[in-house]
């Protein structure tokens, strides 16, 4: 297991525990045996994670600790970022229109679009675009399809793609 994903289970493991008992702290065998890595593999990725913010660590003697999750590590589960950032929140993206555009002013128009549904919707431009070669294509389309199931490329959420896609653009 590489350490984002062993990070990412180490909150779920540690959030899992707080949903049962907010008052419960999970001992560093229990927490190795959950996700089956090595103790040097867990240490490491405590560390990071208690650096970060996302857990708090107490250390006994022996090399032994427990943990719990921060308010900021369920922040990031549930969003993608600490501190309770709304990167689930819908991205408002504001079209001027130049001439009559009916009975909707631009201002009123909000797209909401997730990073999982831009994946999807490049997945179906690669499976209509004819100068792709079909084998080529098939791969292409397998290869967002896997990304897109991903749990660390679900957790981008909106405003970091609002932001990439700002970058790109110049703006």
């Amino acid at each position: 297991m590489d350490d984002k994903t062993c990070r990412l289970e180490i909150l779920r493991q540690l959030k899992e525990t707080f949903d049962k008992d907010p008052d419960v702290d999970l001992e560093k065998p229990d927490l190795r045996d959950a996700l089956k890595i090595e103790t040097n593999v867990l240490e490491r990725n405590v560390r990071y994670l208690e650096e970060k913010g996302l857990i708090r660590v107490d250390y006994y003697g022996g090399g032994h600790f427990s943990s719990r999750i921060t308010s900021e590590g369920i922040d990031f589960l549930e969003t993608g970022q600490p501190s309770g950032l709304a990167i689930l929140s819908p991205v408002t993206i504001q079209q001027e229109f130049h001439g009559p555009v009916g009975q909707v002013a631009g201002r009123d128009i909000n797209v909401q679009i997730t990073f999982t549904e831009v994946l999807s919707k490049l997945a179906d431009a690669v499976e209509v675009d004819r100068r792709i070669p079909p084998e080529e294509k098939r791969s292409l389309i397998d290869k967002l399809k896997l990304l897109a199931q991903n749990e660390w490329v679900r957790s981008i959420g909106t405003s970091v793609l609002a932001d990439i896609i700002k970058k790109s653009a110049g703006i």
